[in-house]
């Protein structure tokens, strides 16, 4: 790592910021705390009046500030896109953007959307080791107009790459972090959804199909006793109990499709799909299937999560046309349903109950959800999942 920047810091200030990084390379557990330290340790290598820590989320789609100097002068920023905003910018091009005049920016004055600037001037550099993607952004911001010498955009570059190790460190322990709570929450549901569905069973049985049954045994009984001397009486028992046996038999299937539906079994994976799309109100839906085995509980996972995703576009999409496609991609299965509807903006609408329920049913079966949209734009729901395809067998009469 080229560390020449750093002699252009008196040796106190060099001593300084050299044991900070190093600290830092111990808390790499603890992200807020690795981003605000290196904050204040770019606040004390150039005369600024803010330093932004941005870091990419997990996706590489989006940016948040996990740290600042002063310690919370900003608040809560919320995630910033790639490519919007200075940051966001530095971030898609990995290269350094110095702002002598922010008024100037566009990119500053979208960010701004209106609002008065409380700065003039900014530094934005990559956090990453030479010829590495950026895992965040560095950003210095000084209140008045400021012309940066050489000197303080090479330091700051310099300390983008420094702090590089430490912040992507702490970036790598959050997201593991995450998923693990992420699998443990999973399963908490999963145990939850699997005794809410015992409870259910237990339920319809005690009260429907448990009632039919006692009502038919009272039927058939009568029918036997009066056969002989009342025979029509006889036919009406026997023609009530043949409709509460179909009602038994109704409730049965109803009961046993919540579980797994009969469809999967009777069709398969592709059909069953093409008949959700047939069944979808007020949509036009196209359903593309290169089917593969799959095991049972995948399948019913893709299903109901095409489900999930077709009712949810229904109510809230405003859609016409949607595209169901299931196909394989190297190791992986890929479910992506596609609609032409209003969008949505993600990051606001992560706590919604039916996307919330398809990322759980994709999780629990070792896959991953990613959603696409933008206002105006239609969205795009794509499931990943590994599959273990089957190997060729060699020919039975090949040499040996």
């Amino acid at each position: 790592m080229n560390t020449q920047w750093l002699d252009l810091l008196d040796s106190a200030l060099q001593r300084e910021v050299l044991l900070e990084v190093i600290a830092l390379s111990a808390a790499v557990d603890d992200l807020s705390r690795v981003s605000t330290t290196a904050a204040a340790v770019a606040a004390r290598v150039g005369a600024i009046d803010r330093c932004l820590i941005h870091v990419l989320d997990e996706s590489g789609r989006r940016l948040t500030v996990a740290g600042t100097w002063p310690a919370g002068a900003l608040g809560d920023l919320g995630a910033l896109p790639i490519g919007a905003g200075l940051a966001g910018w530095v971030a898609s091009h990995g290269r350094p953007l110095v702002s002598v005049d922010l008024a100037d920016d566009h990119r500053w004055r979208e960010f701004l959307d209106g609002r008065a600037s409380p700065f003039a001037s900014a530094i934005s550099v990559p956090i990453a080791t030479r010829g590495s993607a950026p895992c965040g952004v560095l950003e210095v911001f000084t209140a008045q107009r400021q012309d940066f010498a050489g000197s303080q955009i090479e330091c700051t570059v310099g300390l983008g790459r420094l702090l590089a190790p430490s912040v992507a460190a702490a970036r790598h322990h959050q997201h593991v972090h995450a998923r693990e709570l992420s699998r443990h929450r999973s399963t908490e549901e999963f145990i939850a959804l699997q005794e809410s569905d015992r409870r259910r069973l237990a339920a319809e049985i005690h009260d429907g199909v448990g009632q039919r049954i006692v009502g038919l045994t009272f039927h058939l009984v009568a029918a036997a006793e009066s056969l002989a001397d009342q025979p029509d009486f006889a036919a009406v028992q026997m023609a009530t109990a043949r409709e509460l046996a179909e009602l038994a038999q109704a409730e049965v299937r109803s009961a046993v499709y919540g579980l797994r539906p009969p469809l999967l079994d009777d069709l398969g994976l592709s059909d069953a799909l093409a008949s959700l799309g047939r069944r979808a109100a007020g949509l036009d839906v196209n359903v593309r299937v290169s089917e593969l085995p799959l095991p049972d509980h995948v399948a019913t996972s893709l299903y109901r999560i095409t489900q999930e995703a077709l009712q949810n576009i229904t109510k809230h999409a405003g859609a016409q046309r949607v595209v169901v496609e299931l196909f394989p991609v190297g190791q992986h299965m890929v479910l992506r349903v596609t609609d032409d509807g209003d969008g949505f903006d993600p990051a606001a609408h992560t706590d919604g109950q039916g996307l919330r329920i398809m990322r759980e049913r994709a999780e629990l079966i070792a896959g991953r959800l990613d959603l696409v949209s933008r206002r105006g734009g239609g969205t795009t729901l794509s499931v990943r999942v590994p599959i273990s395809r089957p190997q060729p067998h060699p020919p039975e009469d090949s040499p040996r």
